[in-house]
């Protein structure tokens, strides 16, 4: 068997509370590494925390997924960093931005928090987060440098809900109704990705 691109949850204790394996696999892995089959979800203190890892950012119905299923929290871990000179200049920069920008938009979007790590190493792309329910940055840390975000999260029903509608109707699994006769009413469509119990199937 292949190996999983894994995430463990540990108890104060140490020991092994939970893993979460990789579901959406970059290109490069496809052919290492097995994907995950499910979403994994626990509790601390009251909130439910999903578990996302790197590459799964480009994909919306991860964090829909978790909204579904009651997630306050995603906790979404990357290693984007230590890029080659040229590597930096031609991929890394571009991310610098985009990562967290996108990290937003999935908070404000499934009015959940988001916790993003990434590495320390030099060129990382951005450094690590936590962002609101209603999309803003609560605390950030420094990018290359090793370290610690510490911020306090609260409930989300005290946050803005802007999406609430639309999201709603996307957990439905259905999109927006055409207005006026313009567009069509889109279906749910398996990604290849996807194995089955992936995002958008049961858990």
């Amino acid at each position: 068997d292949r190996p999983r691109n894994s995430a463990l949850v540990l108890a104060p204790d140490g020991s092994v509370q939970g893993r979460y394996d990789k579901r959406l696999l970059a290109r490069s892995e496809l052919a290492h590494f097995q994907p995950g089959s499910s979403p994994f979800l626990f509790e601390v203190d009251g909130y439910r925390c999903g578990v996302a890892i790197c590459h799964e950012w480009r994909y919306p119905e991860v964090y829909r997924e978790y909204a579904r299923l009651g997630a306050d929290v995603v906790l979404h871990c990357w290693y984007d960093g230590a890029y080659e000179s040229e590597a930096w200049e031609r991929e890394g920069k571009g991310v610098m931005e985009v990562i967290p920008a996108t990290a937003r938009a999935h908070a404000v979007c499934n009015h959940l928090w988001v916790v993003g790590s990434n590495t320390s190493k030099a060129r990382s792309a951005f450094a690590p987060f936590v962002v609101r329910p209603d999309g803003g940055v609560e605390a950030a840390g420094e990018r290359e440098g090793a370290g610690m975000v510490i911020a306090d999260l609260s409930p989300r029903a005290g946050f803005t809900d802007g999406s609430a509608h639309h999201r709603l109707r996307l957990l439905e699994g259905c999109r927006a109704r055409p207005r006026r006769g313009r567009g069509a009413e889109g279906s749910p469509v398996r990604s290849p990705r996807i194995p089955r119990g992936g995002p958008g199937s049961a858990p």
